[in-house]
């Protein structure tokens, strides 16, 4: 089981492309391309995927969980360094960047490679899967605790992740 958190809030994965955007400051996307509802030219909130139990029981057990940032990129070599080192600036540490690269002929690849940091797993797809196959892919190969999507052509502000994880842990303190 899964739950989907926009902007601290519980939505249905149903609701996810439909979001809007809000003024937490928390993401932002210099471009606006994407073909999607959302509303780039304000910044985006974070989506959190956590993983639950049976009956709720949230199965969160550290204070500092692994969060597993996946970037997903098809030739994105103008935007692609830009999003890694925004995630590498983070103040919050204990994150694991999954870099999956989408069949991209471009020099992204050889972008996503040029970071020499052990926090970075780089995938190769075997063939263009689309955006939805890639992130599955990324969910899989994910071991963090809590699970933080961002579009290669994004970049986050250096407390992104550091807020919501202290959210989910205010929250998951009320629960118990």
């Amino acid at each position: 089981n899964v739950t989907i958190y926009w902007s601290n809030k519980v939505i249905s994965s149903k609701n996810v492309g439909q979001a809007g955007t809000d003024s937490t400051g928390l993401a932002a996307n210099p471009v606006g391309e994407r073909n999607s509802s959302l509303q780039h030219t304000q910044p985006l909130s974070l989506v959190v995927l956590c993983r639950w139990g049976s009956w709720g029981t949230y199965l969160m057990d550290s204070e500092s969980p692994l969060v597993s940032v996946i970037i997903p990129f098809y030739n994105r070599e103008r935007f692609l360094e830009r999003a890694i080192s925004s995630i590498l600036q983070q103040t919050y540490k204990n994150i694991e960047i999954l870099l999956i690269n989408d069949g991209s002929n471009d020099n992204s690849d050889e972008i996503a490679r040029s970071f020499e940091d052990s926090r970075i797993k780089n995938h190769q797809m075997p063939i263009n899967a689309g955006i939805s196959n890639t992130r599955n892919v990324g969910l899989r190969l994910a071991r963090g605790e809590l699970i933080a999507p961002m579009d290669s052509d994004d970049y986050a502000y250096p407390d992104r992740i550091s807020k919501t994880v202290d959210s989910i842990l205010r929250r998951r303190r009320l629960w118990r």
